[in-house]
């Protein structure tokens, strides 16, 4: 039957637009599921402007494929030319996603190779601060004799002033030197997970040396991520970032740190002195949305793009002046 004949038969036309439209839609919604859990575009492809070129050139070649069906008999093709047509139409279609995945493909490898690198970047530095700290341990052990030696003259002499300023002069600055950073950082020794491990001792150091106050509550053995090790560096990177720029915006300058489980889940608690946010807390997440100025905001968003692709996470942002709060729950897989 022609498409002529199919349109003057209107019952015949109104069965075949609705179990069409039926399939369509069924196959449609299942395919772009399938393509949504397996290729995750979104996450790699927010070029707006590659995501409207593709859109556009897609939408061209099913407009013209459709069209060569449809109305390729009133313009006078025989069922041969609408075929061959059809077919040439198909291998567009098909090179067209094919390029597609390849842009995909392309880009999931680039990202990878930069997070390889920032981690690995991490481990070195926080393999420099390992063997600083081993130093300072050692130059202690080296002077441990000599201080008290020292010590002991005063206390032979009783001379108490003496000892006070010796103490507060001499023994008190080595002792910050070397329990103040290496007691935080020496709590991430129960996270066993490399990549993490060096990425929080990487952004700790930081704010020690600009001078932020920086607290790690880590009790308790962390093994299960409940989450991809990459995706979660990402994360827990962005929000330290975040927390150490709002931090130096303050007088208090504070950034707290917290991770345990709850049951099997995974709790994720950082908090840091902020001035008030200038959008509100739900508008944080939207795209270049943000409180530090004009073309930034990119963090959030996308935090935003990666956890939706965990069904067993729970993100939630809060603020009680002075203290902007982000804790992440990532639930047990079971």
């Amino acid at each position: 039957m022609d498409m002529e004949a199919l349109i003057t038969h209107h019952l015949l036309l109104i069965a075949f637009s609705c179990i069409y439209c039926i399939f369509c839609g069924t196959t449609t919604k299942l395919i772009g599921y399938y393509f949504h859990k397996k290729l995750v575009i979104t996450k790699y492809l927010i070029n707006d402007h590659l995501l409207k070129a593709i859109f556009i050139d897609l939408f061209l070649l099913v407009f013209f494929y459709i069209f060569n069906f449809s109305y390729g008999e009133r313009l006078g093709y025989n069922y041969g030319v609408i075929a061959l047509n059809g077919i040439i139409f198909l291998l567009l279609f098909v090179i067209t996603v094919f390029l597609m995945y390849s842009v995909y493909k392309v880009t999931m490898g680039e990202q990878a190779y930069k997070h390889r690198m920032a981690q690995f970047e991490n481990l070195r530095i926080y393999t420099e601060r390992l063997e600083n700290s081993y130093g300072i341990m050692r130059k202690f052990k080296h002077d441990y004799m000599n201080i008290l030696i020292t010590m002991s003259g005063y206390l032979k002499e009783d001379d108490m002033d003496g000892l006070k300023e010796y103490y507060g002069e001499r023994i008190l600055p080595i002792s910050r030197a070397f329990t103040e950073s290496d007691t935080k950082l020496g709590a991430l020794s129960n996270i066993k997970n490399t990549a993490i491990k060096s990425l929080l001792s990487s952004k700790f150091v930081y704010m020690i040396e600009i001078g932020i106050k920086a607290e790690i509550e880590l009790t308790e053995p962390i093994n299960d991520l409940n989450m991809d090790c990459l995706d979660l560096s990402r994360v827990l990177g962005i929000f330290l970032d975040n927390a150490m720029e709002a931090a130096t915006e303050t007088e208090e300058k504070e950034v707290h740190f917290c991770i345990f489980y709850k049951e099997k889940d995974l709790h994720l608690i950082i908090q840091n002195t902020a001035l008030p946010p200038s959008h509100a807390i739900s508008e944080l997440r939207s795209h270049e949305i943000s409180t530090k100025g004009e073309n930034r905001g990119i963090g959030l968003f996308n935090v935003d793009l990666i956890l939706k692709n965990y069904e067993n996470t729970i993100w939630s942002t809060t603020y009680e002046e002075p203290y902007f709060t982000q804790e992440l729950i990532l639930m047990h897989n079971d």
